[in-house]
């Protein structure tokens, strides 16, 4: 471990003395007599976030609140099995049910410290109920919080916050630079544009003329409704070396294997907070491990299904969830046609179409994938394409290590600091040799 990376240890100092510890009721404003459930046919579609005990579950036509809250679950299986967070702040104009806590620190307490502090407390001894688990207001009082002066606990958020914006500014980058990925690939692959150009004899803005006579000039009828001239509709079977379901899993914790599942999928990025742990002794053929530029398929479960990823992860270093579907190309710019073409509005539209089960259990057949068809252009035309995108994943890979190592030193220090064993001045000065 480098020096930067070594996270510094507890000193006594005079800010050790400053902890108490009090019931959480004692620290906070309770706001749950304000919650109004809405049941989802008399919600009205709007833009203001409509919370539930997992987070935001719709947008509606109005607001409750306005301000800056935690919200805390109060029932759901989520209380103990903790896949997300149980605590989250809510900024702004927002609704929410009667499933969720609404919650505000008093003059004792930093309403977003107190987020950071839920987030490692084990609370099981206060949550009730065997098949609903429920964390009650006067359980959620009781809850035993240790404190640092009001001082100190601004600092710490201070520090935690930064850490945090700089996750989400690369976030928002990586948003960006996608988007002017998707933005290409819909300008070329599903709008035509250039085919448009070129048959109405004008020049297409920002395509240089050998790119522009890679595409016809006129269409053709497929399966698919009209499509350039010369292109083919193929099945992904055809163009993919596999299209396949991932493992089985068997859990344990501390293997330090992982797998990939449809929580991690989070579309544009992988959620590396939602990984689990697989035992040690269970065998995961190599086909089931995530390859770089694989295109991994949320497959089952209504809410992610269809949601689609690009790895662009080390290979053979997660499993991949039998919830989920690998699309395996031979080519990187074959991946980032696939991908960009399933994630885009006339893919997702005809993916849910396939869907098959129940309302609370649909899934994607893999056979039906397999035989899902998608209109190929002549293979030069993919690599041209990928040629003008490739640097830009490149920089969105790079942002992605980024986000990774923050993640891990937010995770490392944040128990660190809310324990106390770790100043706040401590703290800053290993942010600055690791140069965050």
């Amino acid at each position: 471990m480098s020096e930067a990376q070594r996270v510094p240890q507890k000193t006594t100092s005079a800010e050790d003395r400053e902890w108490q510890v009090i019931p959480l009721g004692e620290a906070t404003e309770n706001f749950d007599s304000m919650r109004v459930p809405v049941k989802g046919l008399d919600r009205k579609p709007g833009p203001f976030p409509y919370y539930g005990a997992s987070g935001i579950i719709d947008h509606v036509d109005g607001y409750i609140f306005d301000g800056e809250y935690l919200l805390v679950a109060e029932d759901g299986e989520n209380l103990r099995t903790r896949k997300t967070p149980i605590a989250f702040m809510a900024q702004g104009k927002f609704w929410a049910n009667n499933h969720v806590h609404i919650i505000r620190g008093n003059h004792l307490a930093n309403t977003r410290y107190l987020c950071y502090l839920l987030s490692v407390t084990d609370i099981s001894g206060y949550i009730t109920g065997s098949t609903q688990p429920k964390l009650s207001q006067a359980n959620l009082n009781r809850i035993p919080v240790r404190l640092p002066s009001i001082e100190t606990q601004q600092r710490v958020v201070s520090v935690l916050d930064s850490l945090g914006d700089k996750i989400e500014l690369n976030r928002r980058m990586n948003r960006t630079l996608e988007g002017i990925v998707r933005a290409i690939f819909k300008s070329w692959f599903i709008d035509f544009d250039p085919v448009h150009a070129t048959a109405e004899g004008r020049e297409l803005v920002g395509m240089d003329p050998e790119t522009a006579a890679l595409f016809p000039d006129s269409f053709q009828d497929s399966s698919l409704g009209m499509i350039p001239k010369g292109w083919e509709v193929k099945p992904l079977s055809e163009v993919c070396l596999a299209v396949i379901r991932g493992v089985t899993p068997k859990y344990e914790v501390g293997s330090r294997r992982f797998i990939i599942n449809q929580r991690v999928n989070r579309g544009s990025y992988l959620d590396r907070s939602c990984l689990k742990e697989l035992s040690h002794d269970l065998e995961v053929p190599d086909e089931k491990m995530a390859n770089a530029f694989d295109v991994l398929l949320n497959s089952l479960g209504e809410g992610t299904i269809g949601r689609v990823h690009l790895f662009r992860g080390p290979s053979a270093t997660y499993a991949v969830d039998q919830h989920m579907t690998i699309c395996r190309c031979g080519h990187a710019g074959m991946s980032s046609y696939i991908y960009q073409y399933l994630a885009s509005p006339l893919g997702q539209q005809r993916l849910h179409s396939l869907k098959s089960g129940s309302t609370t259990m649909t899934m994607l057949n893999v056979s039906k994938l397999r035989a899902f068809s998608v209109p190929f252009p002549r293979p030069r035309l993919i690599n041209r394409y990928w040629e003008a995108v490739s640097a830009l994943w490149s920089a969105i890979a790079e942002s992605e290590q980024q986000i990774d190592g923050l993640v891990v030193i937010r995770d490392t220090l944040l128990p660190k600091l809310i324990s106390g064993d770790l100043r706040v001045k401590d703290a800053k000065r290993f942010l600055e040799r690791s140069r965050v």
